[in-house]
């Protein structure tokens, strides 16, 4: 729609009065930084507030969850992290339940200069100003699944129009298409589909979660609602929970 081409120019003003690159030593640190974003923001705008939770929850959990010391993703993993800080990107990510609706679910074929994906995803948010998007794919001919980062302004990528409508379309929300689009070496991981991979899967939809709590808790109190004790409860266990996290426990 019409307002979908000063989308861009109206986030970019907005982002230099947003700390989108939260830090902290533990996960309950860099959450409560990273809330007062979309508290800010859920107060006055639902909509838009979702889609920078769409930013702030998967560059949360790229950074906080545990990863061996020695290891390849944790290195690939740390240099991710410096590009994204370092260039101010902007992350998106696109959930494996919603994209089981397409028909083309994404994916990888292993190529000479990295994997090559092919398929569409259904919803990604922030799709007109993202960087990087987040998603996995089935590795073709294996049982494997492969965890990208892939570059959204690639000529290889097609952005559809908005999904929604009125209001909701602060949310800036569209399917993604990639057509032998190149995910280089370092930019993916190529993990079993085994139950470490869906204990990884648990721990990114509890910040997923926590985030729209926050949004929705800020929404409530800025219309005169009080917090109660009991939700208060829940966002320190839940917290709690975060803190204590280890993969396969």
């Amino acid at each position: 729609g019409p307002a979908r081409h000063p989308y861009p120019r109206s986030f970019t003003r907005l982002r230099s009065q947003l700390q989108l690159y939260p830090d902290g030593s533990r996960p309950s640190e860099v959450f409560e930084n990273a809330a007062a974003t979309v508290r800010s923001l859920g107060a006055n705008c639902l909509p838009l507030a979702i889609a920078v939770a769409m930013h702030l929850y998967p560059f949360c959990v790229l950074q906080s969850v545990p990863i061996p010391l020695l290891s390849v993703a944790r290195l690939k993993r740390a240099m991710l992290l410096r590009t994204i800080r370092s260039r101010s990107l902007i992350l998106a990510n696109t959930g494996s339940e919603r994209s089981n609706g397409t028909t083309t679910p994404p994916i990888a074929t292993r190529a000479a200069d990295g994997v090559r994906i092919n398929g569409r995803c259904e919803y990604l948010s922030l799709s007109s100003v993202a960087d990087i998007v987040l998603f996995k794919a089935q590795l073709a001919e294996s049982d494997h699944v492969v965890l990208c980062a892939a570059d959204l302004r690639a000529s290889t990528v097609h952005i559809g129009p908005w999904k929604f409508s009125g209001a909701m379309e602060l949310s800036d929300t569209s399917a993604v298409t990639f057509d032998n689009h190149r995910v280089p070496e370092g930019h993916y991981l190529i993990v079993p589909d085994d139950a470490g991979l869906g204990c990884i899967t648990d721990y990114q939809r509890s910040w997923f979660h926590l985030f729209i709590a926050e949004i929705y808790l800020a929404r409530v109190e800025h219309l005169g609602g009080e917090r109660t004790e009991e939700v208060t409860r829940l966002r320190q266990e839940s917290l709690r929970l975060l803190d204590e996290f280890a993969v396969g426990a």
